[in-house]
């Protein structure tokens, strides 16, 4: 709580010069995939009258908007870049306020050999073992952190026709393995809002092992280029107070709740 009141203060001292007007939120694909990004700007909207305009981008890529001032408040899963961007003088803050997990998905038929109790780790070791196709986002997300964490933990190289880079945000890269019948590792609520539309099916998912932590990273305006709209308080505010975290834990796709409310007990 003495942490929160503190990060309200410094908005409040920083945001009496401008109004509250349009927020420019930097946030990731993957809660623009799963359909979470549109049913918060609409809740916020109806409780504030303030618009979100959505800056979607791989969370790495978020930082960089940020960095030029293109952003009020970021949100993001990308915890070592969260950090790194405070550590730089440029963000305030990090709030965790949503989780989920990942998993792995690929061709139904599978051929990967798996026991029952195999984790992602073990299903990537095998993969490249076996040189099947995976695909990685490859575009500096959180998503791709996540892969290249777990790729180093077991002294893997990724490289072959085998290893694709999609280049692409979670929806597309989904349907890009659904195409070329290929593996790749995604978050829970995209694929709940894709997997309908794909030709591939769950292979590992181990949720409380690899949980897949949003936050909240509030930019500094004393070296922002463009200090943050005082609507980034009142998003803060919002979406951490009980009515946003109500929000996130009552979104559901096709009757699957998407999200869990604050912070997870171990990170990406």
């Amino acid at each position: 709580m003495k942490y929160i009141i503190t990060l309200l203060s410094i908005f409040c001292l920083n945001a009496t010069s401008y109004a509250a007007g349009p927020l420019a939120l930097g946030t990731t694909t993957t809660l623009r995939d799963s359909g979470l990004l549109e049913h918060l700007q609409a809740d916020f909207y109806a409780t504030h009258g303030i618009a979100i305009r959505s800056v979607v981008l791989s969370s790495g890529q978020v930082f960089n908007a940020a960095k030029r001032g293109d952003i009020d408040i970021a949100l993001t899963h990308a915890p070592k870049a969260e950090q790194a961007f405070i550590e730089s003088g440029m963000g305030l803050a990090r709030t965790p306020v949503f989780y989920n997990h990942f998993l792995l998905v690929g061709p139904k038929n599978s051929g990967l050999k798996l026991n029952d109790k195999a984790s992602l780790s073990d299903a990537l070791q095998s993969l490249h073992e076996q040189r099947l196709p995976f695909i990685s986002r490859d575009d500096g997300s959180g998503t791709q952190a996540f892969e290249q964490k777990l790729l180093s933990q077991l002294g893997i190289e990724p490289s072959g026709e085998h290893y694709i880079k999609s280049g692409r945000g979670m929806g597309p890269t989904l349907q890009l393995a659904s195409q070329l019948q290929a593996y790749t590792l995604c978050d829970w609520a995209t694929w709940q809002a894709y997997q309908a539309k794909l030709s591939l099916e769950l292979i590992v998912s181990t949720p409380q092992a690899k949980q897949n932590q949003y936050s909240l990273v509030t930019v500094n305006p004393n070296t922002s280029a463009h200090p943050p709209q005082a609507s980034a308080e009142l998003f803060y505010t919002w979406l951490t107070g009980p009515a946003g975290q109500a929000a996130i834990e009552t979104f559901q796709v096709n009757g699957q709740q998407l999200f869990h409310a604050g912070m997870a007990k171990s990170e990406n």
